[in-house]
């Protein structure tokens, strides 16, 4: 039987979106099934935010919420939730 895993993706560019899609699109062939959750920036995904995501993608620059405002106000809500962040910028 496969493990669900509950994944949060912050994410404003939709070209990238479309990437996280298809890598989760894959994955689901393998060991575990992906329940993906996108969000435009930090504040639609504090709105709605129930502590239930195994971890959270988020990308470096965002608008509104910045990625440390949301991994501060993140784990302020769950401590041990996995938080990774990437860059888009060659910099």
């Amino acid at each position: 039987m496969k493990r669900v895993l509950n994944v949060c993706v912050i994410e404003d560019d939709e070209q990238y979106k479309a990437i996280y899609s298809d890598l989760f699109s894959k994955a689901n062939e393998k060991d575990f099934d992906f329940k993906v959750s996108f969000f435009n920036n930090g504040t639609d995904f504090f709105e709605t935010y129930k502590s239930d995501y195994d971890f959270i993608i988020t990308d470096i620059e965002m608008p509104e919420v910045n990625d440390l405002d949301i991994c501060k106000e993140s784990r302020e809500k769950d401590k041990y939730i996995p938080i990774l962040i990437f860059s888009h910028s060659a910099q």
